[in-house]
């Protein structure tokens, strides 16, 4: 059950992040408001780092893994999406295949995570 409401409130937000971020690309470029999107979840991720007392853990991470989480960003987080925004056909249809294949990945990882 908690797993189910996991799922449901992860395809809401990303639904509603797609919305709003449709909604903001009016008279905005794409990389500018990847930008100001970024900005503001790097200051909202160092808030909630500061006011949990989890911002000490990045201390402890092995290169590997910070290495991995970075490559992670650039490709999910600033091409992915900047092709995503982007206003050209061909890249939107490139951005929604990576991104139903990211899904269909990700979809797996919580199958394997919660099988036991």
């Amino acid at each position: 059950m908690k797993l189910s409401l996991f799922l449901l409130a992860t395809t809401f937000f990303w639904g509603v992040a797609a919305i709003f971020d449709k909604l903001a690309l009016g008279k905005t470029p794409p990389l500018t408001g990847l930008m100001v999107r970024q900005f503001i979840l790097t200051g909202a991720l160092l808030f909630l780092g500061l006011a949990t007392g989890r911002l000490g853990n990045i201390a402890t991470l092995e290169w590997r893994t910070i290495i991995l989480f970075g490559l992670s960003g650039i490709c999910g987080g600033a091409l992915g999406l900047l092709d995503l925004l982007s206003r050209s056909p061909l890249r939107r249809s490139i951005a929604r295949c990576t991104h139903k294949c990211y899904l269909s990945f990700d979809n797996r990882i919580f199958e394997l995570a919660y099988s036991s």
